[in-house]
């Protein structure tokens, strides 16, 4: 897949929350329209998008990328979900779901918002049969509304005519940077980074896929750079290992924590 074409993005500024742009004010939703929403991790925008048109008795499908967030979502708000272990709540007008059934829901006519909708694009080598569904889906829908704080577009057609909407905090938020001094070691480069955030009194996460040839590398090594508690989380069986004489360290103790379930992305 690849990305559109830059188009004209329209800004929106806004000081703590989204709701405070009051653009959804500005929609109409018996018309024809296809947005994507670009807005920061923390800036409301979930719960803007639930309590707009909940309190406005708009029908709507609320679509995530996964059962957890469709969960939070739904207990959080008081909305009705619609999964395949529980089809109880299907004639709704207001649901939340994910993405596999988008396309059951074109005939109720209602408004289509699709969260963390990079995912279409990044997830598409492992989840393609779900994405293309999803992608033939947005194009039976009159008004289609897209969610993410990193937005990816491609140039499928379900895309045409997309509006794109960027929110914009009035006080951007400060961030650190540190530079490694590996260039082709890569794990070279995430151990010194993780030095650095220790030394500077964070606590590093590291986010790998749970299937990297790096991830046993990585965890081996940890405790030679000063962890000698490591939490890894990943789809694995449970296991747990305690007391793990580190090399060279002496008796410390080495917790590593692996927690998940193998069928976890169905």
């Amino acid at each position: 897949m690849f990305f559109v074409n830059k188009k004209e993005i329209r800004d929106l500024n806004y000081n703590k929350h989204l709701s405070e742009t009051g653009f959804l004010e500005t929609l109409d939703f018996n018309a024809r329209f296809k947005i994507s929403i670009e807005a920061p991790t923390g800036c409301g925008k979930s719960y803007y998008l639930l309590d707009y048109l909940k309190r406005n008795n708009i029908p709507f499908l609320y679509a995530t990328d996964t059962l957890f967030l469709m969960e939070g979502l739904a207990n959080r708000h008081g909305i009705p979900y619609y999964c395949a272990a529980d089809r109880s709540k299907e004639g709704e007008r207001q649901l939340i779901t994910v993405y596999q059934h988008i396309p059951k829901f074109i005939r109720k006519g209602m408004t289509l918002i699709i969260d963390e909708s990079h995912s279409l694009v990044t997830d598409y080598s492992w989840r393609r049969e779900t994405v293309e569904n999803t992608l033939t889906a947005m194009t039976g829908y009159d008004r289609v509304i897209l969610l993410s704080g990193t937005p990816l577009l491609s140039n499928d057609s379900a895309y045409n005519g997309i509006e794109q909407v960027r929110a914009i905090p009035n006080e951007v938020s400060k961030r650190k940077l540190w530079v490694t001094r590996y260039s082709q070691n890569l794990e070279g480069a995430i151990l010194q980074l993780a030095g650095i955030i220790k030394e500077e009194g964070y606590i590093p996460v590291l986010s790998l896929l749970d299937k990297s040839d790096k991830l046993d590398t990585i965890i081996e090594r940890l405790p030679n750079h000063g962890f000698n508690k490591i939490a890894v989380i990943n789809s694995l069986t449970n296991k747990k290992t305690r007391g793990k004489d580190v090399k060279g360290e002496g008796e410390m103790e080495n917790d590593i924590e692996v927690e998940g379930d193998p069928g976890y992305y169905d």
